[in-house]
């Protein structure tokens, strides 16, 4: 059991860094052009540039990542098996509204992967 906690506290802290740091650069840059990104990507989407969808990914993958790794930490902390379970359904539900998103806008799948 040590080892799965193990594992799933440095997901969770790959996750709540990677976020934090990509987020705060759309926040910093909404055009994109710090991360090579185009805003044409967004022309047929609710965002005019990436401020939103960087505090999104800030504050919603990053920082939700981030405690549910410090909860993970802690063997004696009762709320663990939640904050994982809510970073976990954190990170479902971005994925489900990008399907949406981009099933409602005809992004092409082929240009994201």
């Amino acid at each position: 059991m040590k080892a799965v906690r193990q594992l799933a506290t440095a997901i969770e802290m790959l996750l709540g860094a990677l976020g934090l740091y990509l987020g705060f650069m759309l926040i910093s840059d909404p055009t994109g052009r710090r991360l090579d990104l185009s805003t044409r990507w967004l022309q047929h989407t609710l965002f005019a540039d990436y401020l939103i969808p960087g505090w999104v990914l800030a504050l919603g993958i990053g920082l939700i990542n981030l405690l549910a790794a410090m909860f993970t930490l802690y063997k004696k902390h009762g709320y663990r098996s939640m904050m994982l379970l809510a970073a976990g359904l954190t990170l479902l539900l971005n994925l489900v509204g990008f399907f949406l998103l981009a099933e409602q806008f005809g992004i092409q799948w082929v240009l994201i992967f």
